[in-house]
């Protein structure tokens, strides 16, 4: 899949197809092409915005820059069981 190219809402330029792929916990399902979710999600003009399930069941909205950069890795889920670890190893503070 990562050979194929979807055209975006304008139809200007090509968005590389990153359905099925995963990136840390989350699963790409499919292109949002809403410019209100993607102006919501703050996703540059540069960036397609992508619809991701993630391994614990959630769902979120992440731009692809965010994606393959590695920026984003779970619906938020992975931040609360480090800080969750992290507390029980320094005495309980969170």
């Amino acid at each position: 899949m990562l050979n194929q190219k979807l055209p975006d809402a304008t139809g200007r330029k090509t968005i590389r197809d990153l359905r099925g792929q995963r990136f840390g916990r989350l699963e790409v399902l499919e292109l949002i092409v809403d410019p209100i979710i993607k102006a919501l999600k703050k996703s540059t003009l540069k960036s397609a915005a992508w619809r991701c399930v993630c391994e614990c069941g959630g769902e979120v909205v992440v731009a692809a820059c965010c994606l393959v950069k590695g920026n984003t890795k779970s619906c938020g889920c992975l931040n609360v069981e480090t800080k969750s670890r992290l507390g029980k190893s320094r005495g309980g503070y969170n």
